[in-house]
């Protein structure tokens, strides 16, 4: 049970997945990554969450301006998975984190892909 902290003043970013349909999405797994190519190339700044029963989640997250991307299973194991990123943040929604800061989203999901 070791917890690496990156930055000492962190943000928190609370919301609901929805679907096409607006209906909230229950467990499925959000990955954060900075949009920043230098950055979303290493994996140690990823940050995840899983969505609960009601499509709700909460992440702490370093201050940087981040996408949230659902990396599909096919591309976990590939070592091109920053080539896949490159063209998914762009696709993205972005979140911009400030220290200290709550900010609330609404993801759109859409089950199809």
């Amino acid at each position: 049970n070791i917890r690496i902290v990156l930055a000492s003043d962190v943000g928190i970013l609370k919301g609901t997945v929805m679907d096409s349909a607006r209906q909230p999405v229950a467990g499925l797994t959000l990955t954060f990554v900075p949009t920043v190519p230098a950055k979303f190339a290493t994996a140690t700044f990823y940050r995840t969450a899983r969505t609960n029963t009601d499509g709700e989640f909460e992440v702490k997250l370093p201050p940087f301006e981040y996408a949230v991307v659902f990396i599909p299973e096919r591309t976990k194991g590939q070592n091109d998975i920053a080539k896949w990123l490159t063209t998914a943040v762009k696709q993205a929604q972005t979140f911009k984190i400030e220290a200290g800061a709550t900010s609330k989203a609404t993801i759109k999901f859409d089950r199809q892909k």
